[in-house]
């Protein structure tokens, strides 16, 4: 018996919800749908136990966050605080990726800047004191993302810059200056600043 999940950090964060993932494979060969079944569960435990250990190794269960201002507005922030109530920057203080104990691949931290269905352009400002998340502006103007409503979660992940002095050898553009930018294709959207 063989069963695959594509998407550890879906099959992690929604086994933390107690619901197991949709997209998952399974190769049967003369074993009953029972034991696939159980299979199945005793995998969704382990990756969840594996997700509870990685957010103990940050050093916390949860980041909160903070909002300061009108949203959609220039003055609009968001800051990602502990749950002591301490402001932590995006950029700089939460790991690129974390190896729980007895894990072989590590997981990488995603940063939410624009959920999904939303339109307001956030981003991390690399400018202000924690880097909180601010609404970015064009010629002094809000940004709003003009396609449609953000058909996915949009982020960075955290420790990244892309060099704007660097050419990429494959497609032959420039960086932007900014972390590097991470989409989180799933079903449920994820809070402006959520990890």
């Amino acid at each position: 018996t063989r069963v695959c999940c594509k998407r550890a950090r879906e099959t992690m964060a929604i086994g933390m919800l107690g619901r197991c993932p949709r997209r998952f494979s399974t190769a049967v060969t003369s074993t009953s749908m029972m034991t696939v079944a159980v299979l199945f569960v005793g995998v969704c435990i382990a990756m969840m136990w594996m997700w509870v250990a990685v957010d103990e190794a940050r050093g916390s269960n949860e980041q909160h966050v903070e909002l300061i201002g009108k949203p959609e507005t220039k003055e609009f922030r968001v800051f990602l605080k502990t749950a002591a109530g301490v402001r932590l920057s995006p950029w700089h203080d939460l790991p690129l990726a974390l190896t729980a104990p007895g894990a072989r691949d590590p997981v990488f931290t995603f940063v939410n800047e624009i959920p999904k269905g939303t339109y307001p352009k956030m981003e991390v400002n690399k400018e202000e004191p924690h880097n909180p998340l601010k609404q970015d502006l064009k010629k002094g103007e809000l940004r709003f993302f003009k396609y449609g409503a953000m058909p996915f979660n949009y982020g960075c992940f955290p420790r990244t810059w892309e060099n704007p002095e660097h050419k990429h050898p494959d497609t032959g553009f420039m960086g932007d200056g900014d972390p590097l930018d991470v989409v989180e294709i799933g079903e449920t959207p994820i809070i402006m600043g959520g990890t």
